[in-house]
């Protein structure tokens, strides 16, 4: 759910705008992206089902989060 910003979904190969409010359901398994397009801050509320990450994760940057499932799977 994306709750203030605007930016781009890329879920399994196709590209969406996303606006304040937009919500993106993501299957299991799915290559996904959200790309911040504004000159703001994006705040992202997401939910994941079983839990994916430790209670509390932040990631900054797609880098970070990136890295850190790398990590996760070495």
């Amino acid at each position: 759910i994306f709750i203030d910003g605007t930016g781009k979904a890329v879920v399994g190969g196709e590209e969406q705008p996303l606006a304040t409010h937009d919500l993106v359901f993501v299957p299991a398994g799915t290559m996904h992206n959200f790309i911040n397009t504004g000159t703001t801050p994006w705040r992202v509320l997401s939910i994941y089902a079983p839990a994916e990450h430790a209670p509390g994760t932040i990631h900054a940057t797609k880098a970070d989060a990136e890295a850190a499932e790398a990590h996760e799977h070495a």
